[in-house]
């Protein structure tokens, strides 16, 4: 379910609508419990998987912010031949940027309908897909793990071709960090700090900081 956000690896069958609403922010994260994979290049290194959305049927998103949180790649996508994908904001006049950095959105529908208040500081927000077959698509929608038969792969999210995106007046669409200052990194324990590196990388090496209660 979503409160204040959606976790991990969801697929919604046999709805023909979907809403998820929050009075404050929506937060798009994969959770450290399934957000790695063995890499399908080197079975002994994980890779991170991105979190994903995936529906046959419409979805509607609405809160005042909504984007993925800090370091993770999340990708919606509704799959049906004509779904619709909509954001609505919420009653902040002028939302503030996120305490988030470095995160990925990625939206996949034959209609997107964006009228809420989208960011991904520092990151990247991708609206729409224009041929599902084109290279970059592929590998902007995939990620290396392994198969169903433990096998190395090349994983790849459902995606379709977008007919129209709409941008409504009044939203924003934002991956301006917009002066704030950023801790960069990840905590798993509360108590140490790992930065600039993945879950196994030497830089990944946990280093101790004061508090980290405070943004």
């Amino acid at each position: 379910g979503l409160y204040g956000k959606t976790l991990g690896l969801i697929g919604l069958g046999g709805i023909g609508e979907a809403t998820f609403r929050a009075e404050d922010d929506i937060r798009l994260l994969t959770p450290s419990s399934y957000g790695y994979l063995a890499s399908g290049d080197n079975l002994t290194e994980a890779v991170a998987v991105p979190g994903v959305l995936l529906s046959g049927g419409n979805l509607h998103f609405s809160a005042t912010r909504i984007y993925p949180a800090t370091g993770n790649r999340f990708v919606i996508s509704a799959v049906a031949p004509d779904a619709l994908v909509r954001f609505s904001g919420g009653t902040a006049d002028d939302p503030r940027a996120p305490i988030s950095a470095g995160g990925s959105l990625l939206v996949s529908a034959a209609r997107i309908e964006q009228g809420g208040n989208l960011f991904a500081p520092a990151g990247q927000i991708v609206l729409g897909v224009s041929d599902p077959a084109d290279p970059d698509t592929r590998a902007l929608f995939s990620y290396s793990g392994v198969n169903r038969f433990g096998e190395p792969a090349t994983l790849f999210v459902p995606v379709v071709a977008t007919a129209s995106v709409r941008l409504l007046p009044g939203s924003l669409t934002s991956v301006s960090l917009a002066g704030q200052v950023v801790p960069f990194g990840q905590t798993v324990d509360g108590q140490n700090w790992r930065y600039d590196g993945s879950a196994t990388s030497a830089s990944g090496a946990a280093t101790s900081v004061p508090d980290l209660t405070t943004p």
